[in-house]
């Protein structure tokens, strides 16, 4: 039985999918060699392929000399996958995308709703929101729908540059349009607002989710009870992780770390350590932020000799000690009249930086 192209293409498809590109790559070199003639499948699952593997220069290479070169039109699959390989490689390929989109509409090409989605993310995530509002106008003077994926993607470009006045009024925007916003939305105009300090309003925010009837998911009450947290709004933070567990929800080691580090600034080390406890038991690996906001707490309280003994076991578990951590726990030693231990502590401090220094000019 003789394959075909097809045969090929589902060979081809195999390899791509289970990591096996080079594999793929001699198929089709196969496939030339045999005089067969490469299929839009053929061309796109070579593309995307490669893109999938990471390896976009290459599949910006395939797609010049085996698409361009011999005379193949590309559609629009192909450069889709070619553009969002490149926007995932962030600022450095802005202007290889940029071009690839210039010559997909000079050559006649429509873009569809994933390519400008996929240039509106892109800019997004570089800061340019500007850029990605031109995207947005285009996409209306073209007909598209808004779709929540594409007001979900300028609130979070614009919650990242800090703008987060101007994503309450585009949000606002996508209501009056008749857009119901979903979790994901919610969450990252959450996370905004707590980021530059509007926790209330975050904490409004979710009262009027709730009322939509939209489900909050676990980063809805990470987010808010970090905010809450940091704001100095504790109780409220608890409430919030009693409702979260009562709606049937697995707290993570964050949210744990918010309540401790919440704890320990209040000076209720007490609390701070049973929800620690509580963490471990649960199976949840406490990290450094949780570690230290505990240590942090205990020195600030006169109890140095827990400390000391939180920071070993820390260590035990491979968790290295910053900067900020050392400077904490020498802090609590010498306020307490524990020289000796600061000084052994600050010693260790800097052997560990040495030790670091060695291993970087090392390699």
């Amino acid at each position: 039985m003789t394959p075909t192209i097809v045969t090929f293409n589902t060979i081809l498809n195999c390899y791509f999918e289970f990591g096996q590109t080079d594999s793929g790559l001699q198929i089709f070199r196969q496939i030339q060699k045999e005089g067969y003639f490469p299929s839009d499948v053929t061309l796109g699952t070579m593309v995307k392929g490669l893109c999938k593997a990471g390896r976009v220069q290459d599949a910006m290479e395939f797609f010049h000399i085996n698409i361009l070169l011999k005379g193949h039109s590309p559609n629009v699959v192909i450069y889709n996958t070619l553009l969002d390989g490149l926007c995932k490689q962030g600022a450095k390929e802005y202007k290889s995308a940029m071009g690839l989109y210039g010559h997909m509409v000079k050559a006649g090409v429509v873009p569809t709703f994933a390519t400008f989605n996929t240039i509106m993310n892109y800019y997004c995530e570089c800061g340019q929101i500007g850029s990605a509002f031109q995207i947005c106008r285009q996409m209306d003077d073209l007909g598209y729908d808004l779709s929540v994926v594409t007001f979900g993607t300028i609130v979070k470009g614009l919650c990242k540059v800090e703008r987060v006045q101007d994503a309450i009024r585009f949000f606002r925007r996508m209501l009056r349009r008749g857009h119901r916003p979903d979790v994901v939305v919610y969450n990252t105009l959450m996370d905004g607002l707590c980021k530059a300090n509007y926790v209330r309003k975050a904490a409004n925010l979710y009262e009027e989710m709730l009322e939509e009837d939209i489900n909050p998911d676990i980063w809805t009450y990470t987010t808010l009870m970090d905010g809450m947290c940091k704001d100095g709004m504790l109780k409220k933070a608890q409430i919030l992780f009693d409702e979260m567990v009562e709606r049937g929800f697995n707290p993570n080691d964050i949210t744990y770390t918010a309540l401790i580090d919440g704890y320990c600034k209040e000076g209720n080390v007490p609390a701070a350590s049973k929800l620690f406890d509580e963490m471990l038991e649960k199976g949840l690996n406490p990290g450094l932020i949780a570690y230290s906001a505990l240590i942090s707490g205990m020195c600030n309280g006169g109890n140095v000799d827990e400390a000391l003994r939180c920071f070993k076991e820390m260590q035990d578990k491979g968790i290295d000690p910053d900067d900020i951590l050392y400077g904490s726990l020498m802090k609590g030693l010498l306020k307490h009249g524990r020289t000796k231990a600061a000084k052994e502590l600050f010693n260790e401090m800097v052997d560990q930086a040495q030790n670091f220094n060695d291993m970087t000019c090392s390699s």
